[in-house]
């Protein structure tokens, strides 16, 4: 179909072109979707999970954050919590969007509410972190 798209006028054929580079991810994945409509929609429900894994994990983050502040000496905790308090502070101005400023507030959200948790509330993730071992030296020292 390419020569009469041609023959049609580069107008058509820029269209076309456009169209094809619009669509050109589909079954892209190698999927089994029969229509763009399924297609977009198996998109969809990919990012909607990528989405509820990236908030589970915030959500875990936020609580390994208040297990930390809890343990660590109040000096190391306001240093470690500081140079946080920073990134964000970097983020927030860098980011001009209003789904990263929504996502900053639900960052902020989820860490008041694991700050309001008790230890019995985090006993789960407890038992997932014992046999974590922290990365950095002078954390795993701090911690024990």
């Amino acid at each position: 179909d390419v020569p009469s798209s041609a023959s049609a006028g580069p107008a058509a054929f820029a269209a076309k072109e456009k169209l094809l580079k619009l669509c050109s991810h589909f079954q892209a994945a190698g999927g089994s979707s029969t229509s763009a409509q399924e297609e977009c929609q198996l998109l969809s429900d990919r990012k909607e999970k990528q989405v509820a894994h990236a908030s589970e994990e915030v959500a875990r983050c936020c609580r390994v954050i208040a297990i930390l502040e809890g343990k660590l000496p109040e000096g190391e905790a306001r240093s470690w919590r500081a140079v946080l308090d920073r990134t964000l502070a970097a983020l927030k101005a860098e980011s001009n969007s209003s789904p990263a400023q929504l996502s900053l507030e639900e960052l902020a959200k989820e860490e008041a509410s694991a700050a309001q948790e008790t230890s019995k509330q985090r006993a789960g993730l407890f038992a997932r972190l014992k046999t974590h071992k922290p990365r950095d030296a002078r954390l795993a020292e701090l911690l024990g």
